[in-house]
C-alpha cells in the first residue's frame, strides 16, 4: 500500500481523417498530472468496444516500488485520431491498489479534449485499483461569427474578421454581408457596402477575410458613432450556426471644435472693449450657443465698465469652423487716477458638448487717460535718519511742464517730535515716467511709541488736469534696542510733590568674600541673591508714599553686565531676556512680566565684557500698589570673577502728588554709556524751570553700576559742584551705595552697606541751580575706575502761579440779570515767566454769558465769550513772574438757586506746562424777585 501518492493525467487523443472519410475523425488529446507514487498508475484508453487504443503511465508503467515518483504529460499529451462515435472510456488501474492519494503537490487530474475542445475533467481520487471512465466523442458543430472594431474617422477603411470556427462543414461555402446605420449614417459618415465572402470549410479556418468599408471625413465636430454590418445567407452548408451575426464599426471623430476668446487692450476713453470668441477646429453641425459673465479686477462695475449696453449672453455660433462672435462691454472714461486696470470675460458651459474651450478666459486692460502724480509709501527705522518719498507723473503726457507743492502732515507721528515737517514745490517736465523726491528727516527718540504714521500732501498744481489726490504715507518704526545713547528727557512733570528713587542690587558675593567689603573686583566671585528661592536672581526694597499721596509716574530701570567671554565666568540662563523682567508689587502672590520700552548695550569698552540698561514704564502697576515691598527677579547677569566682577541690579524712580509738599518742576533723564578712567562724560537738562528771584529747593539722583567704595576720583557734578554727602563723599561719589541725602535707605533685602557695584542715591542740590535757569550741565567721571551710566533725576521748586480771587458782582441776583466776573490770577515772584497762558471758565448750569457779555483783560490776550454759551476763554497772554493779571466778564442768571463756579489746575495751559496752584470757588446766588404795584380800576354800571 503506498502511503502519500498523487498522479495527474491528461489524455490527448488526434483522431486523424482518413483521405476517404476526412470529417468523420476526431482529435483526441488526454492530458494526465500524477503528483505522488505515478509508478503504481496506468491509464488505458479504450474505443466502444473496450479494445485497448494506447496507455498512459510513467517510465516504471505499473511497478510498485514505493519510489513516490511524480509524472505529467502536460507538455506533449497523449494525441489519438479515432471515429466520431459515443461509449469511448479510460481505464484507469492501481498496482497497488489505494487509488490516486492527493498528497504534497496538489491533486492528480486527468483531462479529455475533442478537437481542442475540454470535454472531461477528473480528480480520481480514491478510485480504488481500477476504475473506467467512460465519454462519448461527438463532432463540433460549425460555427460563423463577425467581430467588433473601432477605428478613426480619418482611417480610410473598417476591416472586420469573419470565422469560422466548431467543426469542419460538409464543404466550402459563402456568406452574404451588407451594412446597416445606427448612429452613424451613410452616405455622409460610410460608405453603403454589400457582398459574400467564401470560405473552405475547414475549422478553423485559417485565413481571416477583411471587408473593406470607405470612410468619409467630413470635418465636422460629432459624437462618437457606429454603424453595422450583418452576415446574410450562407450558400454551401446551410447547417453552419452563426452565433455573432453582427459586427459593429465605431467611428471615432478626428475633428476636435473649440472655441477661445482673446485678450484686449483699451483706453479708458475709447467707449468699450470688444472681445473676439473664435471657433475652430471643426464645424458644429446645428450651432451652440456660450453664455459669459463679468468679474473684477483692478477694475471694477459699474465705477470702471459696466453692464449696461453689454453683449447680451449668451452669445450663439451657426457653427462654421473660424467663426468669430464679439462680446463688446462698455468702458467708464472716469477722472480717477488709478494706473492702469483690468477687468475679466470668463466663458461659462458650451451648450453644445462636443465643443471645447481651449481659452475661457479674456481679460480687457484699461488704460488710464488721466494725468497724475503718485507717490509711494514708505517706512523706515526710527533711527534711519530719513526718509526719501518718489514721486511720479503717471498717465499720459501733459502738454507742458508743470509744477505742484507739497507738505507733511501729523497722524500718528507729529512734527518736531517723530520728524521734521517739510513743503516745497516739485517741478515736472510733462513726460509720463518723469520723476521727483521728498525727502523727511527722521527725529530718533526715546519713546516707545509703537510704530507711528504721517503724511505726505499735495496742493497748488499749476496743471489743473493733472490730478493730485494721492497722499503719501510714511511709517516710522520705532526700534527698541540699540547701542549707548547720549542722556535724553523721559519725562517732565510740574507738581505739588517731588521724586523717590529705590532699588538693589541682583548679585552679592559668594566666595572670597571680606568682612568689610568695598569692591566686587577679584578675589571675590560673585553669584546670584535671591530672596524668594523660585527665580534664577532676585532682590526686594521698600517703597514709602508720603500720606495723602498719589503716584503721577514710575519708572523701572535694570541692567548690568550680561556676557563674557572671560575665563570665570558664567553666562546667564539663555531664557533669561534682556527686555524682560520679573516685577512683584506689594499685594501680589506672583510674578508680572514686565517688557522694556528701551533697552541699550555697550560692549565696546572692554572686548568680551558686554554690560545692558533697560527701561519699563510701570506707572499703572505702581499706582495701583502704592506703599510696600518691591521685588524685581530674573535679571540676565553673569556670575564668577575676571579681570573685574560682574555687577547687576535695578532702581525705580517715582514721581508722587502730594497736596501737602511744596510745588516742584520734576525731571527725569535716561542714557546709557561707560565713563572713568580719565574719560568722563556730559550732558546738558534742558527745559528747567526754576523761580525768579529767592532761594528755592532743588534735589538730585544718580543710578549707575559699578562704583567700588575702594576707588577714588569718581564724581556726580552739576554746573562744576560735585554732588556729595555723608555716605557719598565728593572725591567718591559713586561707591555702591543706596541712600537719601546722606542716609543708607534700608528696607531692602538683600540690605546692604556695600552694594556690589549699585549706587542709587538722592542728594540735596540746593543753591547749585541759579534763579532763571533754563539749562544746567551734569558732568560724570572717574579717574580710577569704569562705570556705567545711568538715571538722572532733578527737581527744583518753583511758585505756580494761583487764582487769587473769583468773584461775583453783584453776588445775588434775580432770575434774568446780570452779574459781572472778576478773576484775578496772581504768578508768584518765585514762579517762573509764563508764555501764552490760556484760562477756560466752565460755567456751570444756572449761568450763561450775558447778551453782553463786555470781556476785559488786563493782560491782552484773546477773548472769546460768546453769548448763551457756559463757558468764558482767553487766550495768549504773557503773566511774569510777580505780576497778576484780571479778566472780567458778565454773566446772565438762568435758574433760580446757588452756583459755584471754580476755577482749577487743569483750566489753565501755558509753554510752561505750570498749573494752578489751587482751586478758587466763587458763589452765585439767584433768585426770584416779586414786584408789587397798585392800580386803580374804574367800573362803569349801566343803570338799564
Amino acid at each position: 500500500m503506498s502511503y502519500f501518492k498523487q498522479f495527474s493525467l491528461i489524455i490527448s487523443m488526434l483522431v486523424f481523417m482518413t483521405s476517404i472519410d476526412a470529417i468523420a475523425q476526431a482529435t483526441v488529446l488526454i492530458e494526465v498530472d500524477w503528483n505522488n507514487f505515478s509508478e503504481e498508475n496506468v491509464i488505458t484508453f479504450r474505443n466502444p468496444a473496450t479494445a485497448p487504443l494506447g496507455t498512459i503511465c510513467d517510465p516504471t508503467c505499473g511497478a510498485v516500488t514505493f519510489a513516490d515518483n511524480t509524472f505529467d504529460n502536460i507538455a506533449s499529451p497523449a494525441s489519438f485520431n479515432v471515429p466520431y462515435g459515443t461509449g469511448y472510456s479510460l481505464f484507469i488501474t492501481d498496482a497497488f491498489g489505494d487509488g490516486w492519494e492527493n498528497y504534497g503537490g496538489g491533486p492528480s487530474y486527468v483531462r479529455v479534449y475533442v478537437d481542442g475542445v475540454e470535454i472531461l475533467q477528473n480528480f480520481p481520487g480514491n478510485f480504488g485499483a481500477n476504475t473506467t471512465i467512460t465519454f462519448d466523442v461527438v463532432q463540433p458543430i460549425a460555427e460563423l461569427s463577425i467581430n467588433n472594431i473601432s477605428v478613426n474617422e480619418n482611417a480610410g477603411t473598417a476591416d472586420l474578421t469573419v470565422s469560422h470556427s466548431g467543426g469542419n462543414a460538409s464543404g466550402a461555402f459563402t456568406v452574404a454581408y451588407t451594412t446597416a446605420n445606427n448612429s452613424a449614417n451613410a452616405p455622409g459618415d460610410y460608405t453603403t457596402t454589400s457582398s459574400t465572402i467564401g470560405f473552405s470549410g475547414t475549422s478553423p479556418e485559417t485565413q481571416t477575410l477583411t471587408i473593406p468599408i470607405p470612410i468619409i471625413n467630413d470635418n465636422f465636430a460629432e459624437a462618437t458613432e457606429s454603424f453595422f454590418v450583418n452576415l446574410g445567407t450562407i450558400v454551401g452548408d446551410p447547417s453552419i450556426t452563426i452565433t455573432d451575426g453582427q459586427g459593429e464599426i465605431t467611428i471615432n471623430d478626428d475633428d476636435n471644435a473649440s472655441i477661445a476668446i482673446n485678450d484686449v487692450t483699451v483706453n479708458e476713453s475709447d467707449g468699450t472693449a470688444t472681445f473676439t470668441v473664435t471657433l475652430s477646429g471643426a464645424n458644429v453641425a446645428g450651432g451652440f450657443s456660450v453664455p459669459y459673465t463679468l468679474t473684477n479686477g483692478s477694475a471694477t462695475n459699474p465705477a470702471d465698465y459696466t453692464t449696461v449696453g453689454a453683449t447680451t449672453s449668451p452669445i450663439n455660433f451657426a457653427g462654421n469652423i473660424n467663426e468669430t462672435q464679439q462680446i463688446t462691454i462698455p468702458i467708464i472714461d472716469d477722472t480717477d487716477i488709478e494706473g492702469n486696470h483690468n477687468f475679466f470675460v470668463n466663458l461659462g458651459t458650451v451648450s453644445n458638448p462636443l465643443v471645447a474651450i481651449s481659452d475661457n478666459q479674456g481679460e480687457a486692460t484699461i488704460e488710464d487717460n488721466d494725468a497724475a502724480i503718485n507717490i509711494d509709501d514708505i517706512s523706515v527705522n526710527e533711527n534711519a535718519g530719513t526718509a526719501t518719498f518718489t514721486v511720479t507723473h503717471v498717465g499720459p503726457n501733459t502738454t507742458g511742464p508743470f509744477s505742484v507743492n507739497f507738505t507733511t502732515a501729523n497722524n500718528t507721528a507729529t512734527a518736531g517730535n517723530d520728524y521734521t515737517a517739510n513743503s516745497g514745490t516739485l517741478n515736472f517736465s510733462g513726460t509720463s515716467g518723469d520723476t521727483e523726491t521728498i525727502i523727511v528727516t527722521i527725529l530718533d527718540d526715546i519713546i516707545v511709541e509703537g510704530n507711528e504714521i504721517y503724511f505726505i500732501n499735495f496742493s497748488g498744481v499749476s496743471d489743473a488736469s493733472v490730478d493730485i489726490t494721492d497722499q503719501g504715507v510714511g511709517t516710522i518704526v520705532d526700534i527698541e534696542i540699540d547701542n549707548t545713547r547720549p542722556y535724553e528727557e523721559r519725562i517732565t512733570i510740574n507738581v505739588r510733590g517731588n521724586f523717590d528713587m529705590i532699588g538693589n542690587t541682583n548679585l552679592i558675593c559668594t566666595a572670597n568674600c571680606p568682612g568689610t567689603p568695598t569692591s566686587n573686583n577679584p578675589t571675590v566671585v560673585m553669584g546670584y541673591a535671591s530672596v524668594d528661592g523660585t527665580t534664577i536672581n532676585s532682590s526686594s526694597s521698600n517703597f514709602t508714599l508720603p500720606a495723602g499721596a498719589t503716584v503721577a509716574w514710575a519708572g523701572l530701570y535694570w541692567g548690568g553686565s550680561y556676557n563674557s567671554t572671560f575665563g570665570g565666568i558664567t553666562n546667564p540662563d539663555p531664557s533669561l531676556n534682556l527686555q524682560q523682567v520679573q516685577f512683584r508689587e506689594p499685594g501680589a502672590g506672583t510674578y508680572t512680566t514686565v517688557n522694556a520700552g528701551v533697552t541699550n548695550i555697550e560692549t565696546g569698552s572692554f572686548a568680551g565684557w558686554n554690560t545692558f540698561m533697560s527701561f519699563a514704564n510701570v506707572t499703572s502697576i505702581v499706582q495701583t500698589a502704592g506703599s510696600g515691598t518691591y521685588t524685581v527677579a530674573d535679571i540676565p547677569l553673569i556670575t564668577g570673577s575676571a579681570f573685574t566682577g560682574p555687577f547687576g541690579g535695578w532702581t525705580m524712580v517715582i514721581i508722587y502728588e502730594d497736596p501737602s509738599d511744596i510745588t516742584r518742576s520734576v525731571s527725569i533723564w535716561d542714557g546709557f554709556d561707560f565713563f572713568g578712567f580719565g574719560a568722563n562724560d556730559t550732558f546738558t537738562v534742558t527745559g528747567l524751570l526754576t523761580p525768579s528771584l529767592g532761594a528755592f529747593d532743588t534735589d538730585a539722583g544718580y543710578f549707575a553700576f559699578d562704583g567700588e567704595a575702594n576707588l577714588a576720583g569718581d564724581f556726580v557734578s552739576i554746573n562744576g559742584t560735585v554732588l556729595s554727602n555723608v555716605l557719598n563723599p565728593a572725591n567718591n561719589t559713586l561707591n555702591s551705595t543706596i541712600s537719601k541725602f546722606g542716609v543708607d535707605l534700608g528696607g531692602r533685602n538683600p540690605n546692604l552697606g556695600f552694594n556690589w557695584g549699585m549706587d542709587i542715591d538722592i542728594f540735596d542740590a540746593t543753591g547749585l541751580v541759579p534763579n532763571n535757569a533754563t539749562t544746567l550741565n551734569v558732568d560724570l567721571g572717574s579717574a580710577n575706575e569704569g562705570i556705567w551710566g545711568g538715571v538722572f533725576a532733578l527737581s527744583t521748586e518753583v511758585a505756580f502761579p494761583a487764582v487769587a480771587s473769583k468773584d461775583f458782582s453783584p453776588a445775588t441776583i434775580g432770575y434774568g440779570e446780570e452779574s459781572t466776573v472778576t478773576i484775578t490770577i496772581e504768578n508768584p515772584a518765585t514762579g517762573v515767566d509764563l508764555t501764552n497762558l490760556s484760562l477756560i471758565d466752565n460755567l456751570p448750569s444756572g449761568m450763561a454769558i450775558s447778551t453782553s457779555p463786555d470781556g476785559t483783560s488786563s493782560c491782552g490776550g484773546t477773548i472769546t465769550s460768546v453769548p448763551g454759551s457756559d463757558n468764558f476763554s482767553i487766550s495768549g497772554v504773557s503773566l511774569l513772574a510777580g505780576n497778576s493779571c484780571t479778566f472780567t466778564f458778565d454773566v446772565t442768571g438762568t435758574a433760580v438757586g446757588t452756583f459755584d463756579n471754580t476755577v482749577s489746575s487743569g483750566d489753565i495751559s501755558n509753554d510752561q506746562n505750570i498749573p494752578l496752584a489751587g482751586t478758587t470757588t466763587g458763589t452765585l446766588n439767584v433768585i426770584v424777585k416779586t414786584v408789587i404795584t397798585n392800580r386803580r380800576i374804574t367800573y362803569r354800571v349801566n343803570p338799564n
